[in-house]
């Protein structure tokens, strides 16, 4: 049989899978692979697939099972994924569609069977295939989190895929208790939960994430593996990016708002509060201690990045207007002038201790 994979920059693109098997075994193997690949969306996949292996099983010498079989079992799973990925018209890429629940319910049937077999020369690219994480497209997290666990979804290098970095946190769908348990495999992986994985995990949850999420995150991360300088990105990044919540917290764990971190040559979160147009951010953030401490390059405060946006912005002008506002009041109410400048408490990170990834020639342990 062959197989086309349903990348475009996937190779090899089509792959030839030989068979010692008989008549039989084949041809029920096959009606196996259709039950997967042409179901209908209120069709009852896994009850299909049993249904077909349990025949295969009772008309073949020795009982040959899709469930049993490794290679087999490998197979069906690849079938699966692959029915998932669909073209998206008129860019020559595929990408991902709701998956139906009943072929989800067939995918975490097989991975929880068991680990994966030993790697053979014939199940070399099923594996990378599945390896790869373009099959991650689109899965419920639970199913995700069962491909991890059970060892079915370990990159090379163990590398943490962005979607499972941010845990798919914007607002799709998934619930709390998915995003946890996904959260609980990597932990539970010592080949994905390298501190570099530990960091991007806590940077895409301050770009994207919920605080729940961060707060039962921070359970098994401790802050203080990290030099100073990684908790200062979080908070200008929360500002930069997420809602005025995920800024707040982070403030609750202690952090300084004037804080700047030397080798990143960031700005403050106050910066990040002005490129958003965020008054309410900003407000909170001068609340909590924030100053007009002035970016790293155009060495411009918070007002005058803003008063340089105010007449520029067009529909968001409101906006611009009363941050211009909220620092201008911010400044006469302590009897400053509008050009004041504060220092900003410079964070310097040694790069030395920033990683534990394998220097060059180094293997990944596991």
């Amino acid at each position: 049989m062959s197989m086309d994979f349903p990348y475009p920059n996937w190779k090899p693109a089509r792959l030839y899978l030989v068979f010692d098997l008989s008549n039989t075994t084949r041809d029920h193997f096959f009606r196996i692979l259709d039950t997967i690949k042409f179901f209908s969306g209120s069709m009852d996949v896994l009850t299909a697939f049993q249904k077909a292996d349990e025949e295969m099983q009772a008309a073949t010498t020795g009982g040959i099972s899709a469930t049993d079989d490794p290679l087999l079992r490998e197979l069906c799973m690849v079938i699966a994924f692959r029915r998932n990925a669909i073209r998206n018209a008129g860019h020559g890429e595929y990408r991902s569609r709701k998956v139906p629940a009943t072929l989800m319910d067939l995918i975490k049937f097989l991975v929880e069977v068991g680990p994966p077999p030993v790697q053979t020369e014939q199940t070399k690219f099923l594996r990378e295939y599945l390896n790869s994480g373009e099959h991650m497209l689109g899965l419920p997290l639970g199913v995700m989190a069962a491909l991890i666990r059970h060892g079915w979804s370990i990159p090379p290098g163990g590398e943490v895929f962005p979607r499972l970095c941010y845990l798919r946190c914007k607002d799709d769908g998934d619930t709390d208790e998915g995003r946890r348990e996904l959260f609980d495999a990597i932990a539970s992986n010592k080949v994905y939960f390298t501190k570099t994985n530990k960091r991007s995990i806590l940077s895409y949850l301050a770009q994207w994430g919920k605080p729940s999420m961060m707060e039962y995150a921070l359970k098994t991360i401790d802050l203080n593996e990290f030099d100073e300088g990684e908790v200062v990105r979080l908070l200008s990044i929360a500002s930069a990016w997420n809602k005025i919540d995920m800024v707040e917290f982070i403030l609750d764990l202690g952090r300084d708002p004037n804080a700047v971190v030397d080798r990143h040559r960031s700005n403050t979160a106050l910066h990040g509060a002005v490129d958003q147009r965020d008054a309410e951010k900003a407000k909170l953030l001068l609340d909590r201690g924030a100053k007009m401490v002035p970016d790293w390059y155009g060495k411009k405060t918070p007002l005058a990045r803003a008063r340089e946006l105010d007449g520029h912005d067009g529909w968001r002008a409101g906006e611009v207007a009363a941050l211009v506002k909220i620092f201008e009041d911010w400044l006469t109410e302590r009897g400053l002038p509008f050009d004041h400048a504060d220092e900003p408490n410079i964070v310097v990170v040694n790069p030395e201790v920033e990683s534990d990834e394998p220097k060059s020639g180094e293997k990944v342990k596991s």
